[in-house]
């Protein structure tokens, strides 16, 4: 029944990046010639997914969506299942504070994320785990 059920092992995203100086924008980094260029300016997250089960996906896009008041109509709210899916399927991650000590892999730390890097480690999950439309061809 391999395949059918969803797996309870955790799917590991690493991701790698550049901080940038001041208040910019980390640089995600993608290729290997890119963590080249930046040399030893390349930092890594690494993290653990769990695997979405039916129940959970289904709970996840229900409290994403939103009901139009003058309409009636159901709507997706895109931002808000990106929300769902980080904070509920993210467990475990290797950031550590100033001082070395782990940061707690939870709401609250995942909220203090900047946006690139939680975007980048949400498309990070979503490519290993939703067929693409080439996979589904096959």
């Amino acid at each position: 029944m391999a395949g059918v059920f969803a797996s309870n092992e955790l799917i590991d995203v690493e991701i790698r990046y550049v901080k940038t100086d001041g208040f910019g924008a980390p640089i995600v980094i993608f290729t290997d010639e890119e963590a080249q260029k930046h040399g030893d300016k390349v930092e890594t997250i690494k993290t653990s997914w769990c695997v979405l089960d039916w129940r959970t996906s289904n709970d996840m896009t229900r409290e994403a969506m939103t009901f139009n008041s003058a309409t009636g109509e159901p709507s997706l709210d895109i931002f808000k299942l990106r929300e769902l899916r980080i904070k509920k399927c993210l467990k475990k991650w290797d950031l550590k504070d100033a001082n070395g000590a782990p940061v707690p892999c939870n709401e609250q730390y995942i909220d203090k994320l900047h946006p690139v890097i939680a975007s980048t480690l949400i498309e990070s999950y979503n490519d290993l785990t939703i067929p693409t439309d080439e996979e589904q061809k096959n």
